[in-house]
């Protein structure tokens, strides 16, 4: 089975926002991260800029799948309702679903709540 690979964008990656800035959903992501160290060493996370095209997620699955965050994940374990794209499920656009999809990587994570995510 394939490592996980998680796009995240890095934080203050903005060059028109020179006072700082953060995307929400991967700060969420991150959130995340921070409660399971079990979780982030059981994925291949990778942070990359803002500025698109972000050549890094390009090269796996492709310009159309190149929002962030992005969770790559072996075909057989992934959602079915994620497609999959150069022998990779793709969740992106949708955080709710990576993070649903999470607890399936690592012992001990604990499911996403049922409410709203913000």
């Amino acid at each position: 089975m394939k490592q996980p690979i998680l796009f995240l964008i890095r934080a203050n990656s903005r060059p028109d926002r020179p006072e700082g800035w953060y995307c929400p959903d991967c700060a969420l992501v991150e959130g995340v991260l921070a409660y399971y160290p079990q979780l982030r060493a059981a994925i291949d996370v990778r942070h990359v800029d803002f500025d698109r095209p972000r050549t890094a997620i390009i090269a796996l699955v492709g310009e159309a799948f190149q929002d962030s965050p992005c969770l790559l994940l072996d075909p057989a374990v992934g959602p079915a309702e994620a497609p999959v794209i150069n022998g990779w499920r793709v969740i992106t656009e949708n955080t709710r679903l990576l993070l649903d999809n999470l607890p399936l990587l690592a012992n001990g994570v604990g499911k996403s709540g049922t409410g709203s995510l913000f």
